[in-house]
């Protein structure tokens, strides 16, 4: 009895530390084990003139079939009959526990179909696993984490069932198994349940399809709700910065980010490299870690000039091909705007990252960092190695395998390793705990909230439910932050502007003025009535008190609004729009009003939506890309185009069937030889005789000649007025 408590305690032990599929293997293992050692060797002592391995072997398998052959005469040796219950032990537990994972799936499945809100997680491996995990611990709001697994056998799904997830199989790239996850009954007919979507998966083109569903069925069913998040993963940092910059013009349902190993492992780095407060910063290599590590540094100094001036660094990066890769990083800042000041260039050396190359870099008196952003190998971490026993006094962050994040100890004093990682720290004293890597509207409303509770006087009371310090409040007060995030992008595209820059002349930003901002700050302050109206306050003293009728002064139209909060609405809109261009997302001048003569579009084409990624060429030979959700579009002549859903349902009209009619009126003029033209499908090289054509809301894209010929009339009463 003793030994039978201790390996079941044993055993129970070691289930807390596998998944449900390794603790069943390991029970059927030791199972199967016991019956051969306790039969072979009964069985053999009965073989008689049968074969001494055969017969045994034989007659020991069809214990596990419930046979016991009788060849040891009446009386039976104790192992054999041991051995008898354990084979059959075995076939009832391993029976057991394919209906048990059946049941299990199906209960995962109906407790997903039938929450009341849902945050979808697709893409398991061993570096998501822990993203996931802190995920489940975060303030949900009664939110089920539900994991849309394609594999059955992930051996990650049983840990992650035990903290709470919901695992359903299915193929994720099947548009209708997403919106059977997402797609509820309300009183008032269907909703989507999205509380928030992030896409783990490594590939961008499934990356790219998925999320493709998930903003088809959000779009479908859009409500007065916060707008959920998406959260892409796409590791590539200019993918990624990309991917985000289309979703903003083209989504109004959706706040949506991405994460990235390089970009998440970025911040990390920089965050301890700041943290030392050096004045020169020294990159080695031009991997996609440095790129990332550049863009990183971009982004903090924008954060910091928000409300001060960042400290002087200076920024070296040894490669190579150091010039070709700043040329590519300053462009692809000022694609955007300009946002690097001459002064905080960074200093490219075309040299490879040795010990004579570096040592000129630290030649100074500057407090100095290094950054080790080469590929990990052997040579890397010997030079490495020499550079930090040469330079005792310089701190060094060195890229190296089989790390996750930022390493908590080294050999070397003044080294300290990081590696590839989905995962962020927080630092609380002594303590560092991991959380989820902040996206860059979670990293703005933040921002507003502390703006905001920083206003409150000692003279005001005790602190309200939504004057709490951001990581105590409540997630309907978070997503009202983020909602702010969302309306000042729209906002700012009511006012004529678009975040998608200019195909041509100077990308000089436009930002909104003084006046534009007090003519539109009663939508912020209408989008934020809805929100709390669905959130059930009501008119009346406010009152936010639990279980108890919610009521806000505030809830009155605009032109009812005291002066005072008026003015708080116009100024905290401002604000918002600072903390956007600091995220590097500044408007410029749509050139839809004043760009070439006014044409109404006309003529019929065949529609139909997409249910997957879709790559194609134009007439010129740009390639381009649809995700699903998107339209496939045609016309008589058999040419073949991608609009956005939200542009599609804005510029077309039902006929019947998959026939639709162009609608509406556009700029367009002549284009020149060899002017590109970036619209939401890709970037495309207009030819000699191309037309530009722009919408009202600021998307471009080339029409050939003869296309705009017969599909484009000119509209005198739109061009003279």
């Amino acid at each position: 009895m003793a030994a039978a408590a201790i390996v079941a305690a044993a055993l129970y032990w070691r289930w807390r530390r596998l998944t449900e599929t390794g603790f069943g293997v390991l029970v059927a293992a030791s199972l199967v084990v016991t019956t051969v050692v306790l039969a072979v060797p009964a069985y053999v002592s009965c073989t008689g003139g049968q074969t001494q391995f055969w017969a045994p072997v034989t007659w020991t398998l069809s214990l596990f079939l419930g046979s016991a052959e009788d060849v040891c005469g009446p009386t039976k040796p104790l192992a054999l009959q041991v051995a008898r219950l354990t084979a059959i032990l075995t076939t009832f537990l391993s029976l057991g526990a394919v209906g048990l994972t059946a049941l299990v799936s199906q209960r995962d499945g109906l407790r997903a179909r039938f929450a009341r809100s849902v945050v979808l997680v697709v893409g398991l491996d061993d570096l998501t696993r822990r993203f996931i995990e802190i995920l489940t611990h975060h303030d949900l709001d009664g939110s089920t984490v539900v994991l849309l697994e394609p594999t059955r056998g992930n051996p990650f799904v049983g840990e992650l069932r035990r903290r709470g997830v919901r695992a359903v199989y299915g193929d994720p790239t099947d548009p209708e198994q997403i919106r059977r996850l997402l797609v509820g009954r309300g009183p008032l007919g269907h909703r989507h349940r999205l509380c928030a979507a992030y896409i783990l998966t490594p590939e961008a083109s499934e990356t790219l399809t998925i999320a493709g569903h998930v903003r088809s069925v959000v779009g479908d069913l859009a409500t007065d709700a916060a707008s959920p998040r998406l959260v892409a993963r796409f590791d590539d940092p200019r993918h990624a910065e990309a991917w985000r910059r289309r979703q903003i013009a083209d989504d109004h349902e959706l706040l949506t980010d991405t994460v990235g190993l390089f970009r998440v492992t970025a911040q990390e780095v920089v965050d301890e490299a700041l943290g030392h407060d050096p004045r020169r910063l020294v990159v080695l290599g031009s991997t996609p870690m440095a790129v990332a590590v550049l863009e990183e540094l971009v982004q903090h100094r924008r954060e910091q000039a928000v409300d001060g001036t960042p400290p002087d660094l200076e920024v070296v990066v040894i490669a190579p091909d150091a010039e070709e890769l700043l040329i590519d990083h300053v462009r692809g800042q000022e694609w955007y705007g300009d946002r690097i000041d001459g002064g905080e260039r960074p200093t490219p050396v075309a040299a490879v990252p040795a010990v004579a190359s570096v040592a000129a870099a630290l030649d100074t008196e500057l407090p100095a960092l290094v950054v080790v952003a080469t590929e990990p190998s052997e040579d890397q971490g010997q030079l490495t190695s020499r550079l930090a026993l040469r330079y005792p006094n310089v701190p060094f962050l060195a890229w190296h395998d089989g790390v996750q994040g930022i390493a908590a100890g080294n050999v070397l004093e003044n080294v300290t390793t990081f590696g590839l990682t989905l995962v962020a720290t927080h630092r609380t004293g002594e303590r560092t705990v991991e959380v989820l890597p902040e996206d860059g509207w979670e990293r703005i409303a933040r921002r507003l909230h502390e703006q905001y509770v920083a206003t409150r006087s000692p003279g005001d009371g005790p602190p309200g439910p939504g004057q709490l310090p951001w990581d105590d409040l409540s997630r309907f007060y978070r997503e009202s932050n983020r909602r702010r995030v969302a309306v000042a992008l729209q906002i700012v595209m009511r006012a004529g502007r678009t975040w998608l820059p200019p195909s041509r002349g100077s990308r000089v930003p436009a930002r909104l003025g003084s006046d534009e901002v007090r003519d539109l700050a009663h939508l912020e302050h209408e989008s934020w009535w809805r929100y709390y109206l669905a959130g059930g306050f009501r008119p009346g003293p406010r009152r936010e008190v639990p279980n108890r009728t919610l009521r806000h002064p505030g809830l009155v139209p605009w032109e009812d609004l005291p002066d005072r909060d008026r003015a708080y609405t116009v100024a905290s809109l401002e604000h918002c729009l600072k903390h956007l261009e600091a995220m590097g997302y500044i408007p410029f001048e749509s050139h839809s009003r004043d760009s070439g003569r006014r044409y109404r579009r006309s003529g019929s084409v065949a529609a139909r939506r997409l249910d997957a990624s879709w790559a194609w060429g134009t007439e010129s030979g740009a390639e381009m890309s649809a995700q699903p959700g998107d339209w496939r579009v045609s016309d008589a002549d058999g040419n073949a185009w991608s609009v956005t859903d939200t542009d599609f349902r804005r510029t077309y009209e039902h006929v019947q069937g998959e026939t639709y009619r162009r609608t509406g009126v556009v700029s367009a003029r002549a284009t020149r030889a060899g002017e590109q033209v970036v619209s939401t499908e890709g970037i495309e090289t207009a030819r000699a005789g191309d037309w530009v054509v722009e919408d009202d809301a600021g998307k471009q894209w080339i029409v050939p000649a003869a296309r705009f010929a017969a599909s484009y009339a000119l509209d005198d009463d739109a061009s003279a007025s």
